[in-house]
């Protein structure tokens, strides 16, 4: 073993796919987690990237919809929410708890809805206050702080218009509209460099960049890897380009069964896939044989097992993953999706620690 690197040259050798000292460590945790957590033991107001000891900070800082501040509440229970949102989208979420939104009704179904709701203008003009530049410095000066590796996230195309539109209306679309889902996408994509290039003017170049939206469910990805070539490679392709131009490095993270389309993910220049969920499908087993020479992976450990709290099989599942992704470099450990409050604190520590026993090289 070499000397001990920083967590900032850690992911960016392994993102090259070198060899480091040992694998990267990062998490994702729902909301609900850390809160139940503190009366395990974990500190009030510390970062988890701090007490856990990960090697990356994520930030956020762009608000990518139509309408920013635009929010209706329509009808409010004890238990859950219905409020017209910034897209136009009526979604109901949980209060007080963590989940996804069911999705309720659209404002835009179809190319005729998006240009009579003036979307195209909206997303094309370049608003500055979509980026929230003093977040974004703060979280970059804390990594170069703590030598930790920042990387700025924001949501690709394909979760963007199911934000907009929704699963359905969008998918049929793919089919029935082309033109429509080009112009829509199209649009996303002049956003979202917009931002970027306003960001990186104004406080810098990240270390990375990680792109995340959801193509699949279970053991199905949402559409074809032809439909995705043709419809969604031309944009996240012409965003991951203008990134890559800039020498910053790509991770993309997806839920549910994508590996049929992990060969467009790679066309369209990313450097890394993460979360592969396995309830949903996804093995790190056949992935890394088959694409560990072109991209690199973080997560696909199974939280289900981190949720039986049985320390022997959650070692078992760490031990397994963690040698499959270390072999020739290009892993970070991670669950497969995020952690939830039913994982007790100092499992997920034991976690950490099996990582790095088995992801030392």
């Amino acid at each position: 073993m070499g000397a001990t690197l920083s967590s900032r040259e850690r992911i960016q050798k392994i993102l090259r796919r070198e060899i480091p000292d040992r694998v990267g460590l990062d998490e994702s945790f729902w909301g609900d987690t850390l809160k139940a957590w503190k009366a395990q033991g974990y500190p009030e107001a510390t970062p988890p990237h701090r007490f856990f000891g990960l090697d990356m900070i994520h930030g956020g800082g762009f608000n990518l919809v139509a309408f920013p501040g635009r929010h209706e509440v329509i009808e409010e229970t004890d238990e859950w929410v219905t409020a017209k949102d910034a897209n136009l989208a009526t979604m109901r979420h949980w209060k007080g708890r963590a989940g996804t939104p069911e999705h309720i009704d659209f404002t835009v179904r179809n190319g005729e809805t998006w240009r009579a709701h003036g979307f195209p203008e909206v997303f094309r003009t370049f608003k500055p206050e979509r980026i929230n530049l003093d977040a974004l410095a703060r979280l970059k000066q804390q990594a170069r702080e703590e030598e930790r590796f920042f990387a700025l996230a924001f949501a690709e195309i394909f979760e963007l218009g199911k934000n907009v539109a929704g699963h359905v209306n969008m998918c049929i679309g793919m089919i029935e509209e082309p033109e429509w889902i080009h112009d829509m996408f199209g649009a996303f994509a002049d956003m979202i460099i917009g931002c970027c290039d306003y960001a990186f003017e104004k406080i810098g170049l990240p270390d990375g960049v990680m792109i995340f939206g959801d193509m699949g469910f279970k053991a199905r990805p949402f559409i074809s890897l032809a439909m995705h070539n043709e419809l969604v490679l031309p944009h996240n392709g012409r965003i991951i380009r203008h990134l890559k131009a800039k020498g910053l490095p790509v991770i993309f993270h997806s839920c549910g069964f994508i590996e049929p389309l992990v060969p467009g993910f790679i066309e369209s220049g990313i450097d890394m896939l993460q979360a592969m969920e396995v309830k949903a499908g996804c093995d790190l087993r056949r992935l890394k044989p088959l694409y560990g020479d072109k991209i690199g992976f973080e997560g696909n450990v199974d939280v289900r097992a981190m949720e039986t709290n049985d320390l022997e099989k959650v070692e078992e599942e760490v031990r397994v993953k963690v040698l499959c992704g270390k072999e020739g470099g290009g892993y970070i450990f991670h669950s497969d999706h995020s952690i939830p409050h039913s994982v007790q604190l100092k499992t997920y520590q034991f976690a950490l620690e099996c990582a790095k026993k088995y992801g030392t090289y």
